[in-house]
C-alpha cells in the first residue's frame, strides 16, 4: 500500500492546484491529515483515521497573489464555499482548504477580505522550512510537513481550539508507529535516558522520545515557537490530568493517566537532549 493507492483521486487535484501555484512562484506544500497520511502509507501502515479532505499551505507574499490563484483554480474545475480558504473540486466533490502564508501573514495570522475572517497559521513557516520531498509516483514530487512537523501543528491547532480533538487522534496515530518508522535512527542517537523505558510499552516510549528530539531539532532555530510547544507538553506532565491526557484517557488510548503523561515527559527530554 501506498499513499497513491489510498486515495487514487489526490494526484489530479494536487497538479491543478500546483500548476496554478508554480505559475505564481508559489512553493505548495501539503499538510494536515493527508500529510499524515502520506508517510504512514510509504512505510506501508494504513492511517487509523480517514479524511476524503486536502489541506495544502502556500507560500505568499500577499492576499493579491491568493485571489489570483484562487481565481484560476475556479476556472479549472473549483468552487467557493462559505469559507474563504476552502474551494471544492467537482469532479471528485473534494474539499480543499488553501492556507496562504510567509510574507502575507501578520503575526501568525492571515486575514481575508471576504467575509472579514482572520485564520491562524502559526508554526507553518518553521515546520515547513525543510519540507520532505515524497513521491507520489515517478514523474510527481509533493512537498509534505515532516512527521514531527505534524505534531508541533497539532498540537497548536489543539491548544489554540481545543474543540478540535481529530487533532489529538492524529498526534497518537503518529506517536504509536514513529518508533517502527524510525528505529534505525533511534539506534545511531540512543537517548540518555533510555534505561528508563518499559519492555512492555518499549516501541511507544521510544517513539516519544524521538518525536521530540525531532522536535527539538526542527525548532532549534526558532526560539520563540519551540517554547510554546515546550509551554503545551509541560502543562500536561505538570497537570494532575490535563486536556490532552483526558482525552487520551478516555478514549482508551492508554491505561491510565500516569502513563499518558510519562509519554508526554518523554517528548519533553527529546527535546532537550537534541
Amino acid at each position: 500500500m501506498n499513499f497513491k493507492e489510498l486515495t487514487p483521486w489526490f494526484k489530479e487535484v494536487f497538479n491543478l492546484v500546483d500548476d496554478s501555484c508554480k505559475k505564481l512562484n508559489a512553493p505548495l506544500y501539503l499538510i494536515g491529515a493527508q500529510a499524515r497520511h502520506f508517510h504512514l502509507a510509504e512505510q506501508g501502515i494504513k492511517p487509523g483515521r480517514g479524511t476524503g479532505d486536502i489541506d495544502f499551505a502556500i507560500m505568499l507574499p500577499d492576499m493579491d497573489f491568493y485571489e489570483e490563484l484562487l481565481h484560476s483554480l475556479l476556472k479549472n474545475g473549483f468552487r467557493k464555499v462559505t469559507e474563504p480558504y476552502r474551494i471544492i473540486y467537482n469532479a471528485t466533490n473534494t474539499v480543499v482548504d488553501l492556507l496562504p502564508f510567509g510574507e502575507v501573514e501578520e503575526k501568525g495570522t492571515v486575514k481575508f477580505t471576504d467575509r472579514k475572517t482572520e485564520l491562524s497559521v502559526v508554526g507553518l513557516k518553521e515546520v515547513l522550512n525543510e519540507p520532505s520531498q515524497m513521491k507520489l509516483d515517478e514523474e510527481t514530487t509533493v512537498q509534505v510537513t515532516p512527521l514531527e512537523g505534524i505534531i508541533i501543528l497539532k498540537l497548536i491547532s489543539f491548544d489554540e481550539k481545543p474543540e478540535r480533538t481529530k487533532d489529538l487522534d492524529d498526534i497518537h496515530d503518529i506517536l504509536i508507529h514513529y518508533f517502527e518508522m524510525n528505529d534505525n535512527r533511534f539506534y545511531e542517537i540512543l537517548p540518555d535516558c533510555m534505561d528508563e523505558f518499559s519492555e512492555t510499552h518499549f516501541t511507544l516510549e521510544a517513539g516519544a522520545w524521538l518525536a521530540g528530539y525531532d522536535i527539538g531539532r526542527l525548532l532549534a532555530e526558532y526560539d520563540s515557537l519551540k517554547k510554546y510547544i515546550v509551554s503545551i507538553l509541560e502543562n500536561e506532565v505538570n497537570q494532575e490530568a490535563g486536556k490532552i491526557s483526558r482525552y487520551f484517557y478516555n478514549k482508551a488510548y492508554f491505561e491510565d493517566i500516569e502513563t499518558i503523561k510519562y509519554i508526554f515527559s518523554l517528548i519533553l527530554k527529546g527535546i532537550q537532549q537534541s
